[in-house]
């Protein structure tokens, strides 16, 4: 007596296990079962069929006891033959289907078809189905018997004998038997499960499995199908403890999944003529696996997946087509993924592949060997010795390349939908170009290189690369001169210690530019309008700002602080300012330059600064709010058109503050003057006078001898 495996657990051969869930809380015990649904086939008689046949019978095992009596038969239907012949006649055909729950199983089954095999093709087709009984939430066991030359099979062939597990021993008894499967060809039209040497050496002449193929916790300890051609269903070969080699010289397509998992000692795998599988390819939890004989394999008809193969060397050279994602995951061994595809992938996903030395990805289109297709989105991380990283795509959803620390060389062919992001510490060039060469590099999201990059290169035609925003944070660059043209969303140039200059078309968001110690020149040609914020932060030899001076209007905020060499902004065509103005920590700051500025939303910040003469806010007219303070040059506050201050006036801790500008000033909720010991009282008593009661109005430590100008 063998194990088998019911048809049940099948449906999970690919699943992870699961821990055992917690123990439910007592419940009313269920209502007994209804009584199971049995079929059997009997020879038919002389009345029932004049030239042969069989008659197939079914009802409800009333007595429970496992057996479809004589007195518990509701359903007859003869399966005659048409004529006498002189050659072995069709033979009934039995199939089983796994039935899903709905209205002819609750909770789901087995459909259980009969018909005779009218064209002799062995297998039971849709239009020779001529009765079918369900047979619901049962165990159902098979086991495989060799089949003599005779009744069933003219020139021998296999038994598949199926019943349910009564006693629940997990073993097909000869009392359990309830129906007999005859496969009479080197075809086998059924799922086909093996569990001995014994069932594969009956499977040793099988040309073809139309259903799927399971070895599933056996202890075979080598697998060997020399004849096997074509599975139709999945492949399944997954925790076999003592399982060292499988061997399918022959097979060359699977239809479903082909899933090899869990094999503790599986060190060869073979299937060298193996072109195609239509379902999943998953090689996973193999720790001995050092290779894959897949040298013809092209096609995968959904995912692919390699992971957590402690000695695998090499991936699949020669695929074409992977119609799903890709996966390749904590491969320790793996040495290098060359994928060179056709047509679309999905995403792919490289990732903890500790050897992995270089990487490259082509998606070609398969009708025109000089164009690019689509690509689905690449994430490469955490893959230590990858050192080079190459895609060439027509699209490309996106790619995030990161955590990868020896990664020196990145070369992006294709225009990006989504975000880019190639971060390194140990990163020196990054090249981005159009796979078609007469093109721009464009990206349509956020470019970011991050790492110690010494080269960024795009292709330049039509005037440099086009990205929908750009980060260069960390990099050891000297230059950026329209290699990246136009930016469409943010700009961050951040702890570029090397960088020097840089240039840009066009830039339309937000501006960061902190902490480049060597920057002295940064310029956007084109921005009339600035849809952001504008921050020039901690530059320690920048002098100017000049490279926006032609712009008219900022939609957020203008912040310049910590910048010790600026001398001048220089941005003189602003005109409105939608949030705040902040200037801070700019001991050599000459002038604000900001001649045509008229109106700001937000707040007006003048600190610490090296001003002595104010300059360049003649046309302000209006400010949420006004702070000026910690000047220590500072002698005169000249804003001769500001009528409105918002919230707040503050001037402080001016030392050498004497004269108060602002004749114009007409509201402003609270007033605040203190600590300015050269700012006579006098001049601060005439602006509270004509700024009226209406609000907070405060003075103190300024000058109180001082003298005013006669009015």
């Amino acid at each position: 007596m063998r194990r088998v495996l019911a048809l049940g657990w099948l449906a999970a051969a690919l699943l992870p296990a699961c821990s055992d869930p917690p123990a439910p809380p007592p419940v009313d015990p269920p209502p007994p079962p209804p009584h199971e649904v049995l079929a059997r086939t009997d020879a038919a008689t002389a009345d029932e069929c004049p030239h042969g046949g069989t008659v197939v019978r079914s009802g409800p095992d009333r007595n429970d006891d496992g057996v479809l009596g004589d007195d518990e038969v509701e359903a007859t239907t003869p399966v005659c033959q048409d004529a006498p012949v002189t050659e072995p006649a069709p033979v009934v055909r039995v199939r089983l289907d796994d039935e899903p729950a709905g209205p002819n199983c609750d909770h789901g089954g087995t459909a259980v078809r009969s018909g005779v095999d009218a064209n002799r093709n062995d297998v039971l087709d849709e239009d020779e189905i001529t009765h079918t009984d369900y047979v619901c939430d049962d165990t159902l066991l098979t086991r495989m018997e060799d089949e003599a030359a005779g009744e069933h099979c003219v020139g021998g062939g296999l038994a598949f004998q199926v019943g349910r597990d009564d006693n629940g021993d997990g073993f097909l008894d000869p009392d359990e038997i309830e129906w007999t499967d005859y496969q009479c060809t080197d075809v086998l039209s059924r799922t086909v499960e093996i569990h001995t040497a014994a069932d594969v050496a009956l499977l040793q002449r099988i040309r073809v499995i139309t259903g799927a193929l399971v070895v599933l916790e056996t202890g075979l300890d080598e697998i060997s199908l020399p004849s096997l051609e074509m599975v139709g269903g999945r492949l399944a070969i997954g925790s076999n403890d003592s399982l060292r080699t499988v061997s399918l010289p022959a097979l060359g397509a699977v239809d479903g999944h082909l899933g090899i998992m869990g094999n503790d000692q599986l060190r060869a795998l073979e299937l060298p003529q193996l072109q195609r599988v239509e379902g999943d390819l998953y090689v996973a939890g193999n720790p001995q696996l050092s290779s894959l004989a897949l040298d013809r394999l092209s096609r995968v008809g959904r995912d692919l997946i390699l992971e957590n193969n402690e000695r695998l060397t090499s991936a699949p050279a020669h695929l074409s087509w992977i119609e799903g994602d890709i996966t390749v995951a904590r491969n320790p061994q793996l040495g290098a993924v060359r994928l060179w595809l056709y047509d679309r992938a999905g995403t792919i996903a490289v990732t903890d592949n500790a050897s992995l030395a270089s990487l490259s990805i082509s998606m070609r289109d398969f009708w025109c060997s000089s164009c690019a297709a689509p690509l689905g989105a690449i994430r490469v991380t955490g893959n230590a010795a990858l050192a080079t990283l190459d895609v060439t795509a027509g699209f490309l959803d996106g790619l995030y390349a990161a955590g990868n620390d020896a990664l020196t060389d990145a070369t992006i062919r294709a225009r990006v939908l989504g975000d880019l992001t190639v971060n390194g510490a140990r990163l020196r060039k990054l090249w981005l170009e159009s796979w078609n060469l007469d093109d721009r590099s464009r990206i349509d999201g956020t470019l970011s290189v991050v790492g110690p990059v010494e080269q960024l290169l795009a292709t330049t035609f039509g005037g440099g690369a086009v990205v929908g925003g750009l980060v260069v944070d960390g990099t050891r660059l000297t230059g950026l001169n329209r290699t990246i043209a136009y930016v469409n969303g943010r700009l961050t140039l951040r702890h570029n210690a090397l960088l020097q200059q840089a240039e840009f078309l066009e830039a339309t968001g937000d501006i960061r530019i902190e902490d480049n110690d060597a920057l002295t020149w940064f310029w956007i040609y084109q921005q009339e309008t600035l849809h952001g914020d504008v921050d020039i932060i901690g530059n320690a030899v920048l002098p100017t700002v000049a490279g926006i001076q032609h712009t008219r209007a900022i939609e957020g905020s203008l912040t310049i602080i910590d910048n010790p060499a600026l001398v001048r902004p220089a941005m003189y065509g602003l005109q409105t300012l939608g949030g705040n103005l902040r200037y801070s920590g700019l001991p050599a700051l000459q002038s604000l330059d900001l001649y045509s500025l008229e109106t700001i939303g937000g707040y007006l910040s003048v600190v610490d600064t090296g001003l002595h003469a104010w300059e360049g806010l003649d046309r302000l007219t209006s400010a949420g709010a006004v702070s000026i303070g910690a000047n220590p040059t500072l002698e005169d506050i000249a804003l001769p058109a500001l009528r409105y201050a918002g919230d707040s006036l503050q001037v402080y801790d001016n030392p050498g503050l004497r004269r108060l500008g602002l004749g114009a000033l007409q509201s402003v909720h609270s007033a605040y003057v203190s600590d300015n010991r050269a700012l006579p009282v006098c001049a601060i008593q005439v602006l509270f006078a004509r700024l009226g009661t209406d609000g907070s109005r405060y003075q103190s430590g300024n000058d109180d001898a001082g003298v005013c100008p006669a009015p």
